[in-house]
């Protein structure tokens, strides 16, 4: 007897943020088939995504990224993990105050943390 499985996968919108998403992609200046034609995707699997009506597989999520060139932070706020919202703001305005990206800012840490 095989044992059953109660794992149920989540949905879109559990995992990504959909306002976060169509904030960034309008930050960026983008529409909808703009941003569909740069990951190889059709204009309506791009809205299915941005809408939950559709999850999006790992490599469109990644090119993404990629495309819009995301800070680790803002992938977390994507990807609604949870972090300290104002310890993120205070981070964010202390990168601009030394002239770091947030991932230039993360690189430093991570090289000066492991010497």
């Amino acid at each position: 007897m095989r044992a059953t499985s109660k794992y149920k996968p989540p949905k879109p919108e559990q995992v990504l943020n959909l306002r976060k998403l169509k904030a960034l992609r309008q930050e960026k200046g983008m529409t909808q088939a703009k941003t569909a034609e740069l990951l190889g995707i059709q204009t309506d699997t791009y809205y299915a995504l941005e809408r939950g009506r559709r999850k999006a597989p790992l490599a469109i999520f990644r090119e993404l990224c990629r495309l819009w060139d995301l800070d680790p932070f803002t992938i977390c706020e994507l990807l609604n993990l949870p972090l300290n919202r104002l310890l993120l703001h205070k981070f964010r305005l202390a990168c601009k105050r030394h002239g770091l990206t947030p991932s230039e800012a993360l690189n430093y840490f991570l090289l000066s943390f492991t010497q």
